[in-house]
This record gives structure tokens, sequence and C-alpha cells, in this order.
């Protein structure tokens, strides 16, 4: 007979204490909670770092890539050396939606762009993809002098700025007849309308006056004439391959540079 029996209560305790040491086992292997108090792993990755925006994505406007680029030009930076420095700036440049164009060879009117011009080329000349890129950028060139003028001149503040304005609209007129004069013998279609980058910057100078809108539109005439210099230049020097728009780039360049010049200066004088 057993003097000193084992209680019954012995085993049940023995037994829970071991499945209880399994059970944390088993817990830990497949990555549950742990006596740490750790919560297992969801098996989530962690979301991804969002990236800083910069500042054109912020202001809301799109970077224009330069004409010359565009055309595969890539020669000096002609214009960001004449009369020294660049301007830079907020504020979008624009136009009007009745500015005066050009259709085909002649005067017209509409939303301020040079006329399509098409037909057969009668030069004898096959144009190269550079000089139709060339053709097309030097009209939309004009397309956004005219517009952006002819809105200065109406809603612009500064008698100067009026000025320099109806400058552009008399010489950016001429230069866009001529230009369209050459497009059905080059069998070309020039561009009828502004679009992308241009066209937003036309959008948000209608929505400014006075001082405000003076040097918006300044801040674009400088960076406008700078990119049309370049491709101007690089054109007429570099790239050219068609006989007649190499002498419409030569002949214009000049005046080109001449506003440059003229839209830093003023620019000087409207951000004092």
């Amino acid at each position: 007979m057993n003097r000193n029996p084992v209680p019954r209560w012995k085993p049940l305790v023995l037994g829970l204490g071991a499945a209880l040491a399994l059970g944390t086992v088993t817990l830990a292997q497949q990555g549950g909670p742990t006596s740490t108090g750790t919560p297992p792993s969801s098996g989530t990755a962690p979301a991804p770092t969002v990236p800083s925006t910069t500042t054109s994505e912020t202001s809301g406007s799109a970077v224009a890539a330069s004409p010359a680029v565009l055309c595969g030009l890539t020669g000096q930076e002609a214009g960001r050396g004449a009369a020294g420095g660049t301007a830079t700036g907020s504020g979008g440049t624009g136009g009007t939606s009745g500015s005066t164009g050009a259709a085909g060879a002649g005067p017209g009117t509409g939303n301020g762009s040079a006329g399509a011009a098409t037909g057969s080329n009668t030069s004898g000349a096959r144009l190269s993809g550079v000089d139709t890129c060339f053709a097309q950028q030097a009209a939309l060139s004009d397309l956004f002098e005219l517009q952006s003028s002819q809105l200065a001149a109406a809603q612009g503040g500064n008698t100067r700025v009026k000025a320099f304005a109806r400058q552009m609209i008399q010489d950016h007129t001429r230069t866009s007849q001529q230009l369209a004069s050459l497009a059905p013998r080059l069998g070309l279609r020039l561009p009828t309308a502004l679009e992308g980058p241009k066209l937003a910057e036309v959008a948000a100078l209608r929505g400014q006056q006075g001082a405000g809108f003076d040097r918006a539109y300044m801040v674009a005439q400088v960076n406008a004439h700078e990119q049309a210099v370049n491709l101007f230049s690089a054109y007429s020097k570099l790239g050219g391959a068609n006989a007649q728009l190499r002498a419409h780039a030569t002949r214009s360049l000049p005046a080109l540079q001449k506003h440059l010049q003229a839209a830093r200066e003023l620019l000087r004088a409207v951000v004092q």
C-alpha cells in the first residue's frame, strides 16, 4: 500500500503545462505572438514613399521643350548670350482668341493662327524632318507672339509694354505671312493653333491685369524670344537643308535678336 499517494490534480497540472509549452513553441515557429507581446507579421509590404512634387508640378504648368532641341538642332544657345541673362519668374503668357493671322499666302482673321497651307512641293527639293520641324516651330512661335501680344495691347498696364506688344504684332504678322507664302511651294502644312504648354500660358495670362500682367507677359517674351533666336540661329547656321527656309531664318534672325534685347530691358524696368 502506497503511503504517499500522488494527488489527482498533479497529473492535470503537468499535462496543462506541457500543452502550453508546446503551443508557445508552435506559435513562435509560425510567427505568432510570443511572451514579449509582439504582434505577428501580417505579410503586407510597407507603404511606398510618396515622391515630392517638383516646382513645375505644383504650379500646374507644363514645361515646354526647346524648339531647337525638338528639331534636333543642338548647336549654340545663341539667345542666352545676347545682352546677358535669362529671364525667370512665375506667371503665364497668353494671347487672345481674335488675333489676326495668315491663311495660306495672305492675311486673314481667326484664332490668331498662321493658316494651314497644303500643296505639292514645287521647289524641286525634298524637305528633311529638320526642315519640316523648323517650319512648324517657327509658325508656332509667330502664333504665340501674335496671341500674347494682342492680349498685352488690350490688358497691359504699362505704356511701354503696350508699345512693345504692338511692335510684336506688326513684326510677327509679317513673318507669319512670309512663312505661309512658302508653305504651298514646299508642300508644308503649318499649325493653325497653339497646344500644350504654350496654350496653357495663353490661358494663364488672360486672367491677369495691370502690373501683374506686364511682368508675366515680359517674362514670357524673354523666354519665347530666347527660344526663337536659338531655333532660327541653329537652323540657318547648322541644320537648314532647304534654301528657302534657310533664307527665311536668316532674314528673320536680326529682328528676333532685337526683340530679345528689347524684351530683356523692358522686363528689368517692369520688375523694379
